[in-house]
């Protein structure tokens, strides 16, 4: 067993290695030009670029190659004004990469820019890859199968797109449309996608994947949203979903069912779902960010949940043993189901837990649980089991299940009583004896039988490395840019029709970077109402709200309450405000309000405008006794 920790922690630390000086906004020059970038480098298994607009340009071909090969253009589909994203690259090999101006229909190759990339290589690790494969419509190397149907998916196309007589993305993933067709299948979304005609009827609106084998489903670039509605798989196997951002969905983000299996969700950001006047009071937040029944040989990993509140539902009423693995997710402020667990064996390791407000893991009806190397900082209830200790009646009463831990860091948390809430294991790979209170389910340490369990093959970090990696590259893709980012040369941004509840998909708190311009809000108007925040204490599009409440008409604060965000360069700021006035302050910028410069001005109510020169910037109320009511406030 020594000898099988030892080459794991090797095998650790060259992927820790790899990650830690993977360079993700950078590259090399192979070649000075005429065409000038702004910024180039390389993601998991794919690369992206940013350029100057050139005198007379109308467009641009991209090129890729790797070592001796052939150049390869790009899909134009990938090339957006002056941006390329290139997914389907090899990781851990050398790309060079060629973009070529177009003027009056013919190439100017004397302005060719060129460069060099290295991707970095997926973790392709956990039950996914346990006894076989999760690979989608991509091969294991990471480049697309190469009998797989690309669909590109826009919201200007989402529901006119064809593939095989099939129109609209919704009947394109029907099971008319996929029972019979196992040919491998990557839908490419690009930019925000409102929901599509086929989804189903509010408040679920979700497109139901039936009977599909061999699919992935990918956002493109750091902007791919899918906003206000989800998917849900049945009987489909061999899935793959990634580099998706996910918000406002009324039911679930995703869901899978009636026995789907080789699943693999990875690097996507999952926000807060939304449900208007909710049946259900427990659904006002949406129902699940992934949730999972019936399904098995299952890996969630790199995903960065941000402010969910039921996370992560795995079992219903099976009577069977599924398997699941969580690695290298950041549950950054989620409610609970992190995950919440009936009748799955699930191993739960290297993930973040920052600021879970009800619990974390969560055991009951016959599961068993192996909870490994995880960090949980500020969280209630790391861990607890139905009925017993913490779990209590959380789990409305049902049997418990068993959690064996080891190696977890707990951090300012509250609630927890090793022994009660889960048992705490002297080595990794000691068999335990822990039965559950109520219903008698004992712990079947699967993790330690070679025959149901992927032991020496997966990547292990110490609890301290995980929170590192997690907060780093967690979530969908990062580039160099902001998620409320405007792809340059299209004079178009995020039409997302409302916002969504975050716009700083960092991997991680919004003061992890702070010289960082990606942290500083974007040039728009913000209407700030019910329909556009979740809450009072939210950030929403880089702006940071403690408010004293959140109404249809508006919010309102009062002299402790604060609106904060940062612009990287000078701006006019304008403030619809009604009741009292308003205070806006600065330590680090200038504001000229009236002729007159000042870190600190108070205002009346009414239409506010006023100039910011770059800095950090909070809007609070004029009194502590009475509201200030805001609907808008627009950055020009």
């Amino acid at each position: 067993m020594l000898k099988c920790l030892k080459k794991i922690f090797n095998y650790s630390l060259s992927v820790f290695v790899a990650l830690s000086t993977m360079t993700v906004s950078s590259s090399s020059l192979l070649a000075a030009s005429s065409l000038t970038l702004k910024s180039s480098g390389a993601w998991f298994e794919s690369a992206y670029a940013e350029w100057e607009q050139y005198s007379g340009a109308s467009s641009y071909n991209v090129y890729y190659k790797s070592s001796s090969n052939d150049y390869t253009k790009v899909d134009k589909e990938l090339v957006r004004g002056t941006r390329v994203d290139i997914p389907g690259l090899k990781g851990d090999t050398v790309y060079t990469i060629k973009v070529v101006p177009m003027v009056s229909g013919s190439e100017v190759t004397s302005a060719t820019a060129q460069f060099s990339v290295t991707p970095a290589t997926y973790d392709r690790s956990g039950y996914a890859f346990f006894n076989g494969t999760t690979t989608g419509g991509y091969n294991e190397d990471g480049t697309v199968k190469s009998n797989a149907n690309i669909v590109y998916v826009t919201d200007a196309t989402k529901d006119s797109v064809q593939l095989n007589g099939y129109t609209g993305i919704a009947n394109i993933l029907s099971e008319s449309a996929r029972k019979n067709d196992k040919t491998p299948l990557v839908v490419r979304f690009i930019g925000t996608i409102n929901v599509p005609k086929g989804a189903t009827s509010y408040p679920e609106n979700m497109v139901k994947i039936k009977a599909a084998d061999n699919v992935t489903l990918e956002g493109i670039g750091p902007d791919a949203n899918i906003s206000k509605w989800g998917f849900c798989f049945q009987r489909s196997s061999n899935i793959e979903v990634r580099n998706l951002d996910f918000y406002w969905y009324p039911e679930d983000a995703m869901g899978f069912e009636s026995n789907c299996s080789r699943v693999w969700v990875h690097n996507n950001t999952i926000r807060t779902g939304h449900q208007d006047n909710p049946s259900e009071s427990d659904k006002a937040h949406g129902d699940g960010g992934t949730d999972f029944k019936y399904t098995d040989y299952v890996t969630v990993s790199y995903n960065h949940y941000d402010n969910c509140a039921k996370t992560s539902l795995c079992g219903l009423k099976e009577n069977a043993t599924y398997r699941l693995t969580f690695h290298h997710n950041f549950f950054d402020g989620t409610g609970s189901r992190t995950p919440r667990v009936r009748y799955f064996d699930i191993h739960v390791y290297n993930n973040y837990y920052k600021g879970v407000s009800t619990y974390g893991i969560g055991a009951s009806v016959n599961s068993n649980i192996f909870s490994e190397n995880n960090y949980f900082e500020d969280t209630n209830k790391p861990m607890v089991i139905s009925m017993q200790g913490n779990g209590g009646t959380t789990f409305s009463s049902e049997n418990g299940g068993t959690i064996k831990a080891y190696g977890n860091k707990l951090v300012n948390c509250t609630n927890y009583l090793p022994g009660t809430d889960y048992y705490e294991a002297t080595s990794r790979d000691q068999i335990i004896n822990f039965s559950a209170n109520k219903g008698g389910s004992t712990y079947n340490n699967f993790d330690t039988n070679a025959s149901k369990f992927y032991t020496n093959k997966y990547v292990l970090h110490s609890a301290d490395a995980a929170k590192e990696i997690v907060m780093k590259y967690a979530g969908r893709m990062k580039g160099s840019v902001s998620d409320s980012i405007i792809i340059p040369g299209t004079g178009g941004g995020n039409d997302d029709g409302g916002n969504d509840d975050g716009g700083n998909d960092d991997g991680g708190n919004d003061n992890n970077h702070p010289g960082d311009s990606s942290d500083s809000v974007a040039l728009g108007t913000y209407e700030l109402n019910k329909s556009t925040l979740p809450k009072t204490e939210c950030t929403v599009n880089n702006i940071t709200f403690n408010l004293r409440s959140v109404e249809s008409s508006g919010v309102k604060l009062r002299s402790n309450n604060t609106i904060t965000f940062k612009v990287a360069s000078s701006c006019t700021l304008k403030i619809e405000a009604s009741g009292k006035g308003v205070i806006v302050s600065s330590t680090d910028g200038q504001i000229n309000y009236n002729g007159s410069n000042s870190n600190s001005v108070t205002t009346n109510s009414g239409s506010i405008t006023m100039t910011l020169t770059a800095g950090t910037y909070k809007i609070t109320g004029a009194e502590s006794g009475s509201n200030t009511v805001i609907t808008s406030i627009t950055l020009q």
